[in-house]
């Protein structure tokens, strides 16, 4: 387990997912440090949400624990003109606590490219 303070502040490797269940996923890696994943369902586009936040700590090489919370969520989505795709801008903040240990979370990610489904009305 995960305990006392562990701050990590850099830049971390991010990849996007959008699935057609409309669930947006973005995963952060940071060499050394545990994997963060955040999920959001019924992505409709820009605006705030309450993110699913999943820290997920290696331990052993095999065994994965995983810590999770719900974190504020503020999604931009700015249209590109490029082909129809959209950037999709976010930054988060909240709690986790469970098996990874506990803590806060805070980030922002940038430049995810996706083409979202556009809202009717």
């Amino acid at each position: 387990m995960l305990t006392g303070s562990y701050k990590i502040d850099g830049k971390a490797a991010s990849n996007c997912a959008f699935f057609p269940n409309q669930t947006f996923q973005v995963g952060l890696n940071v060499p050394g440090a545990p994997f963060f994943v955040l999920r959001i369902e019924n992505f409709h586009g820009a605006g705030d949400y309450d993110g699913d936040a999943r820290v997920r700590a290696n331990y052993s090489g095999e065994t994965i624990r995983q810590s999770r919370g719900v974190a504020k969520t503020k999604i931009t989505v700015t249209p590109t003109g490029v082909g129809g795709l959209d950037e999709i801008s976010g930054s988060f903040s909240g709690p986790y606590k469970g098996e990874a240990g506990e803590g806060t979370v805070n980030g922002t990610f940038d430049r995810c490219l996706y083409e979202l489904p556009k809202q009717n009305g």
